[in-house]
């Protein structure tokens, strides 16, 4: 994202802080900026906001994984399971997970 697109993100976090979309979008960019913790407290916010939004869920997921934070990816796996219980790509993640390998 261009810096004119991670101002507006911020400003509509600022605009609607109980927007878990706001929260994703400034997760996604935290992540790109090299601040992954802050994007797990913009994804675990919109969880705040919306528990069962799967896409949420599943971002948490990708960047535990990606921070090589297995534990609490496995946590995080079976709770966006909870959510889609049915999600393929998921419970692949999870049995990966469980064998001590990076499911990506």
């Amino acid at each position: 994202k261009t810096n004119e697109a991670k101002l507006l993100t911020a400003q509509c976090v600022a605009r609607w802080p109980d927007d878990p979309i706001s929260h994703l979008d400034a997760a996604f960019d935290l992540n790109q900026s090299g601040k992954p913790d802050d994007a797990v407290t913009r994804i675990r916010r919109a969880l705040e906001l919306a528990p069962d939004h799967p896409v949420a869920a599943q971002q948490l997921v990708a960047l535990f994984v990606k921070q090589k934070r297995f534990a609490e990816a496995v946590i995080a796996c079976r709770e966006a399971l909870r959510i889609t219980p049915h999600d393929k790509q998921l419970r692949a993640w999870l049995k990966k997970l469980r064998e001590n390998e990076a499911p990506f």
